[in-house]
C-alpha cells in the first residue's frame, strides 16, 4: 500500500483552483510554452470568445489576437522565459468567433519550473475605459475644431478623422440636404482603409430620399441609427459595394438646427459591433454641439447680413443722389422749385443756390416752355405721368442738346406738386444714329454666305479654265518647239521628212484643232466670270456704303440693282427677280443708306412670304421692281406672285408702314423708318387671286423732281 493522501491534497487543491478560475469574472488563460496551445481557458473567456474549450485547446493567443503575429508575440513573451521579467503587462485587442473585437489589458507570467512550466495569463475588458478615455478625447477634439470654425463644411473632413481614428472606424461621410430636390448628397468624405475607392465612389454618386438607405433613416427618424451589419441589412442601396471594400458595421447621426435638418454623418468598420450605448450617448451630444454651432453660424450670418444690407441700402441712397445720371426737379403748389440735384446743376448750368425757392418759370432754362406747359397742365389734369421724349436744350455757350423728360403730379393736402424727371439723351440720339449703319452691316453679314457662294461660283469657273488655259500652253509650247526645229532645218537648206512628220505626230498628239477652237471659249468663260465677280464686289461696296446725314443726289436705278445683286442669294432659289427700271429716271435726292436698307428688306420679306406659299411644292414665284417717272414723282413699284394675301396696313406712330405679310412686318418695321427718310408715302394694296402689288411715293426719300 501506497499513501495517496499527498495526492489526493493536490488533486483537490486543483480542482479548488480550476473552480476559483472558473468563476472570476476576469478571462483567464494557460498556454504551454513551447506550443503555444491553451491547455486551459476559463468559463468567462469562452462566453465571451464564443468558442468551446475543444475549440480553444487547438487554437493559441495569435488566433484571437489580430495585432499580433507569432514572431511579435514570441518577442514579447522572451523576457518571461529567459527570466529578465517576472510579468508582463500590455494591452491588445481580442477578436471574438463572430469577428467582432473587444480592447483588453493581459497580466502574463510563467508559472511552474522546467517542463511544467507554462504560461498564465490574465485578462480584463478594458473595452468601456478605452471608450470612454477616446469618447472624451474625440469630444474634446471636436468642440476645440466647432469653436474656430466659420462653417461646417470647413472642418467636416477634420471631426469625420478623429471619430474614426480615436473609435476605431474606417470611412466617415457628410451628407447634406438638398432644399431643392429634398435629396440628401454626399458632400465630403474621409477614409482610413485605401481599398475603399468603389464604395466612395458610389457613396458621392448615390442620393438619398427621406427614408431611404442609412442616411434616409436618420433623416426621417431624426435620431441616431446602427447597423450591425450592413451585407444584412435590406434598406442599403450600397450593399454590393460595401461588401466588396469589406465594411461590415455602421452608424450614423443627424445634424440640424432649431428650424430644419442640415446633413447626416454617418461612420462604417470592417468588424461588426453590437449597438454601444456609450458610443450612441456621445454620437447624440457631438449631434447637439454641431447644432449649436450650426444655430450660432446662422444667427450671426442673420445679424451680418441685416448690418450689410442697411450699410449696403445706406450707400445705394448716397450713390444715387451723387452719381444718378438722370436729374430731379421738384416744383410745389405755388411754382417754386423746392428739389434741384447736382445733375440739374450740371445740365442747366445753373447752381443750388440761384435755384431752390425760385419760380421755376423764371429760371434762365433755354427751352421750349409751351411743351413744358402742356405737359404740367395734362398731368395736373389725368393725375398721371406725361413724357416729352425730345425737347431740345440750348446752353448759354451755344452748345444743343436734347432732354427727354418726364413730368409726374404728387396731389397732397398742400396741392400738386410736380416732379420733373429728365436725362441727356444727346449721346444716344448719336447712337441710334450708328445704328442704322450697324444694321446695315448686320444685314450683309446675314447675306455673307449667300454673296460668298455668288463669288464662289464665277471663281471655281475661272480657277478650272486658267488650269486648262495652262495645260494648253504646254502642249502648244511643245507644238512650237518641233516647228522651231523644223524652221532652222528649212533655213539650213534641208527639210528632213522625219521632222515634218515630228510636227504632224505633235499637233495630232495635242489635238491643235481643239486647243484652236476651245481656248478662245475658256477665255471668254473667264473674262466673263471676272466680271461676274466685279460685279458682286462693286455691288457689295455700294450697298455698304455709310451714307450721311445729308441727302444726295443718285441713281435709284443703280442703287436697286446693286441691292438685287446683294440679295441674290436670298431669292434665287424661291422666286424669279425681274426689273423694269425707267431708263429716264433722274437723279433724286435721299438718304441712300436708308434707301438701300428699305429696297433690301422688301425683297427679302417677300422671299419669306413666298416661301411660306410654295414652301415644298418646288414652285416658284416671281418679284417684279420697277420704276417709273409719273406725274413729276419717282415711284418704285414692285409685285409678288403666287401670294393669296401679301400686304395689311401697320400703323407705326404717325406713319403708316407695308410690312410685306403679317409674319414680316416686325422686321420691316425695324428697317430704320423715320421722319428724317420718309415724311409722307401714299399706299395702294390690292389682293386679286393670282397677285399683289404695292406702289411707294415717298417724298423725302423719293423726293419730287421736275420731269
Amino acid at each position: 500500500m501506497r499513501d495517496i493522501t499527498a495526492r489526493k491534497l493536490a488533486e483537490s487543491e486543483q480542482t479548488r483552483l480550476s473552480m476559483i478560475l472558473s468563476a472570476t469574472p476576469n478571462e483567464t488563460y494557460i498556454f504551454r510554452t513551447d506550443t503555444l496551445r491553451f491547455t486551459y481557458v476559463n468559463q468567462s473567456a469562452l462566453d465571451n470568445l464564443g468558442y468551446t474549450l475543444e475549440d480553444m485547446q487547438a487554437m493559441t493567443p495569435i488566433d484571437i489576437e489580430p495585432e499580433m503575429t507569432k514572431a511579435s508575440f514570441r518577442e514579447l513573451v522572451n523576457p518571461l522565459l529567459t527570466g529578465k521579467q517576472a510579468q508582463c503587462i500590455f494591452q491588445t485587442v481580442h477578436q471574438r468567433k463572430n469577428g467582432s473585437t473587444y480592447s483588453v489589458e493581459v497580466y502574463l507570467q510563467v508559472v511552474g519550473e522546467g517542463k511544467e512550466r507554462t504560461f498564465l495569463a490574465f485578462i480584463c475588458d478594458i473595452t468601456e475605459r478605452k471608450q470612454e478615455e477616446h469618447c472624451q478625447a474625440t469630444q474634446y477634439a471636436i468642440t476645440r475644431l466647432l469653436s474656430s470654425a466659420k462653417n461646417l463644411e470647413e472642418i467636416a473632413q477634420y471631426i469625420m478623422q478623429t471619430i474614426c481614428k480615436a473609435l476605431s472606424w474606417d470611412v466617415g461621410a457628410l451628407w447634406k440636404v438638398d432644399e431643392e430636390t429634398r435629396v440628401l448628397r454626399c458632400i465630403e468624405v474621409w477614409q482610413e482603409k485605401a481599398d475603399c475607392a468603389q464604395f466612395i465612389e458610389c457613396t458621392r454618386q448615390n442620393t438619398f430620399a427621406i427614408g431611404v438607405g442609412l442616411p434616409g433613416r436618420v433623416w426621417k427618424n431624426n435620431k441616431v441609427e446602427w447597423i450591425i451589419d450592413v451585407g444584412w441589412d435590406s434598406n442599403f442601396p450600397r450593399i454590393a459595394a460595401a461588401t466588396s471594400a469589406g465594411l461590415r458595421a455602421a452608424f450614423a447621426f443627424p445634424i440640424g438646427s432649431r428650424d430644419r435638418l442640415y446633413g447626416v454623418m454617418e461612420f462604417f468598420a470592417t468588424t461588426l459591433r453590437e449597438p454601444d450605448k456609450k458610443l450612441l450617448d456621445l454620437m447624440e451630444g457631438l449631434a447637439g454641439q454641431m447644432s449649436q454651432f450650426l444655430d450660432r453660424k446662422q444667427s450671426e450670418e442673420s445679424l451680418h447680413y441685416a448690418k450689410n444690407k442697411a450699410e449696403a441700402a445706406a450707400r445705394e441712397r448716397a450713390e444715387i443722389l451723387a452719381a444718378v445720371e438722370a436729374f430731379f426737379i421738384c416744383v410745389n403748389g405755388e411754382g417754386a422749385v423746392t428739389t434741384w440735384t447736382p445733375r440739374a446743376e450740371t445740365i442747366f448750368g445753373i447752381s443750388l443756390e440761384k435755384a431752390l425757392g425760385q419760380p421755376f418759370t423764371e429760371l434762365p432754362i433755354q427751352w421750349s416752355w409751351k411743351e413744358v406747359a402742356v405737359a404740367m397742365e395734362k398731368a395736373n389734369d389725368t393725375i398721371n405721368s406725361i413724357r416729352i421724349e425730345k425737347i431740345r436744350l440750348a446752353h448759354q455757350n451755344g452748345k444743343e442738346v436734347f432732354l427727354k423728360l418726364t413730368v409726374s403730379p404728387i396731389c397732397d393736402d398742400r396741392g400738386v406738386t410736380y416732379v420733373f424727371m429728365g436725362e441727356d439723351i444727346s449721346d444716344r440720339l448719336a447712337l441710334e444714329h450708328d445704328l442704322v449703319q450697324a444694321q446695315k452691316l448686320e444685314s450683309i453679314g446675314h447675306l455673307a454666305a449667300g454673296i460668298a457662294h455668288e463669288i464662289n461660283t464665277p471663281t471655281q469657273f475661272v480657277g478650272d479654265n486658267i488650269r486648262f488655259l495652262a495645260d494648253c500652253f504646254s502642249d502648244l509650247a511643245a507644238v512650237l518647239d518641233r516647228h522651231r526645229v523644223l524652221l532652222s532645218s528649212a533655213k539650213a537648206g534641208t527639210c528632213a521628212p522625219d521632222l515634218i512628220e515630228a510636227c504632224e505626230a505633235e499637233a495630232r498628239r495635242v489635238d491643235l484643232d481643239y486647243l484652236t477652237e476651245e481656248v478662245p471659249k475658256a477665255i471668254a468663260q473667264s473674262s466673263e466670270g471676272v466680271t461676274r465677280i466685279a460685279t458682286i464686289v462693286r455691288a457689295m461696296k455700294e450697298f455698304a456704303h455709310p451714307g450721311n446725314d445729308e441727302k444726295a443726289c443718285v441713281d435709284l436705278n443703280k442703287d436697286i440693282e446693286s441691292t438685287v445683286t446683294v440679295a441674290r442669294n436670298e431669292w434665287k432659289y424661291i422666286a424669279d427677280l425681274t426689273t423694269d427700271l425707267a431708263p429716264d429716271l433722274p437723279l433724286v435726292p435721299c438718304l441712300l443708306g436708308q434707301f438701300n436698307q428699305v429696297i433690301l428688306n422688301m425683297i427679302v420679306n417677300a422671299t419669306h412670304a413666298i416661301a411660306d406659299v410654295v414652301k415644298s411644292t418646288g414652285a416658284k414665284g416671281t418679284i417684279s421692281i420697277a420704276t417709273r417717272s409719273m406725274d413729276g414723282w419717282a415711284a418704285s413699284l414692285g409685285t409678288w406672285s403666287r401670294l393669296r394675301r401679301i400686304f395689311t396696313c401697320l400703323n407705326y406712330g404717325p406713319l403708316k408702314l407695308p410690312p410685306c405679310c403679317l409674319r414680316s412686318a416686325a422686321s420691316f418695321c425695324q428697317s430704320r423708318f423715320s421722319r428724317r427718310c420718309i415724311e409722307e408715302r401714299s399706299l395702294r394694296a390690292r389682293s386679286p387671286s393670282s397677285s399683289s402689288s404695292i406702289r411707294l411715293w415717298p417724298t423725302t426719300c423719293l423726293s419730287r423732281f421736275r420731269a
